[in-house]
């Protein structure tokens, strides 16, 4: 075949099936294919012999195989790509558009966000960067670009007196791995008033230590009642958490249609009298709700409690204040579903109440080694045996301190077996205590993920 020919038949099929950009290697855009401009909508004249950077801000000039990314481009629209970017040779690069994130369902997505004054979130907690949509900015009054994507983003503008709650509802939610962490806060709007935002999210990554990795979310403007109602009812379905709002001086009360789930209630009716609440509830958790109540509505006290109901189920309970000239006006909080959490930790302290009967008997302790972060978390008859240390939360080198030099090499050897051959451990050795040496022996196993990898090791010692 001509080579000439076939060289066209090359540009004719890339042009049909890729959308790429050619690039010196300081960013240059030295060339743009068709499909790139049917993509993105970016024709030649507004990027060829411009600099990436100032048509993609912060376009980053290093290689990557594959991202998403959101990039404001200079007439303030937002374009996100999901794109390749990679080095050809040590003076050109290539920019190749996979997906562009537009279109009708795109769309519909920012209209129904805009309907019920809503803004999507993604917070990167590795790199503490953060990304919203443009609803976000305009929800406080901002162009898109005065508002920094990082965490400053949210203490600036967050009330100072909600930051702490907003901390402690999502370190809650990572805690417990609930469905998702609900709150509402208040922002600062441009125009110097405090808007309220309800605000639902998640983490939706981890690493291979458990530790959150990236927390999505979605805020709503709920200053306004009617969006509140519009929005409470699908977003809280979502998290089995459900709303609630008093407004002392008219006495009027609101539910969200969860709330009337969660205590079994029909959501046709209205929201049950406080006498009537309280007959919901079991006699000790009525008693700790009406106090609780009191002291939110008389000194602005919030609390954060659980309480059964007279039907065996768990909830928790939260409320908040708003208040003016040191008189709280309205109070208002969520509720929350936590019967399967709360029924399976009843059922881990049955077993460990057992376990500890059976520990005190034998006069042996188990301890648990975890490996991610060397700490050692023992049983109490455990902390009788190794009385040397602090061993409510020691390291394994804090152990190792109180065993018997000459024994120490072989403990160690033995550890080693058993992460990587045996799974398992049965040695007697010598630890310090009270000045003098004492014999112990330590059976253990080790316990590991799904993919073989080592988290724990299970150890029961006894003299």
């Amino acid at each position: 075949m001509n080579l000439d020919l076939l060289e066209q038949l090359y540009i004719k099929a890339t042009d049909k099936a890729l959308a790429l950009a050619f690039l010196t290697k300081d960013g240059e855009v030295l060339h743009i294919n068709s499909l790139f401009t049917e993509v993105t909508k970016i024709v030649p004249q507004d990027i060829l012999n411009k600099n990436i950077q100032d048509i993609f801000k912060n376009f980053p000039l290093e290689q990557v195989v594959q991202k998403d990314d959101c990039f404001t481009l200079k007439n303030n629209s937002e374009l996100n790509l999901n794109y390749c970017f990679y080095t050809i040779d040590e003076n050109f690069c290539c920019l190749k558009v996979n997906d562009v994130f537009v279109g009708e369902a795109h769309q519909k997505v920012e209209i129904a966000l805009s309907s019920l004054d809503s803004a999507v979130w993604d917070w990167n907690m590795k790199t503490n960067e953060a990304w919203f949509d443009k609803n976000w900015p305009k929800m406080l009054g901002y162009d898109t670009e005065k508002l920094t994507k990082d965490i400053e983003a949210w203490t600036e503008f967050a009330h100072p007196d909600d930051q702490e709650k907003t901390i402690a509802e999502m370190s809650y939610h990572i805690k417990h791995k609930t469905p998702s962490a609900l709150c509402i806060q208040r922002f600062k709007h441009k125009s110097g008033r405090w808007v309220r935002i309800m605000t639902n999210g998640k983490v939706i990554e981890r690493d291979e230590n458990d530790k959150p990795l990236r927390f999505i979310g979605i805020n709503t403007n709920i200053s306004n009642i009617k969006n509140f109602e519009e929005f409470s009812s699908e977003i809280q379905s979502l998290s089995d958490t459900g709303t609630w709002e008093v407004d002392l001086n008219s006495g009027v009360k609101t539910w969200s249609k969860k709330t009337f789930e969660i205590y079994g209630l029909d959501y046709s009716q209205t929201p049950p009298t406080n006498d009537e609440i309280m007959n919901h509830y079991e006699l000790s958790s009525a008693r700790l709700a009406i106090d609780s109540t009191r002291k939110l509505i008389e000194k602005g006290t919030e609390y954060d409690i659980d309480l059964k109901l007279q039907s065996g189920k768990w909830i928790r309970l939260v409320g908040r204040s708003e208040s003016s000239n040191n008189e709280v006006y309205k109070i208002y909080g969520i509720i929350q579903d936590i019967d399967e959490r709360k029924k399976a930790e009843e059922e881990l302290l049955k077993s460990q109440e057992t376990l500890q009967l059976a520990l005190k008997a034998g006069e042996f302790g188990v301890w648990e080694w975890d490996l991610s972060n060397q700490n050692i978390y023992c049983s109490p008859s455990m902390r009788v045996l190794f009385s040397e240390v602090d061993s409510h939360d020691f390291h394994f080198e804090d152990l190792m301190e109180i065993v018997h030099e000459d024994d120490r090499t072989k403990i160690i050897e033995e550890l080693t077996l058993l992460r990587e051959v045996t799974d398992k451990f049965d040695f007697s050795y010598r630890i310090r205590k009270l000045n003098n040496w004492r014999w112990v022996r330590t059976i253990a196993n080790v316990r590991k993920d799904k993919d073989g990898k080592e988290q724990v090791v299970i150890s029961i010692t006894w003299d």
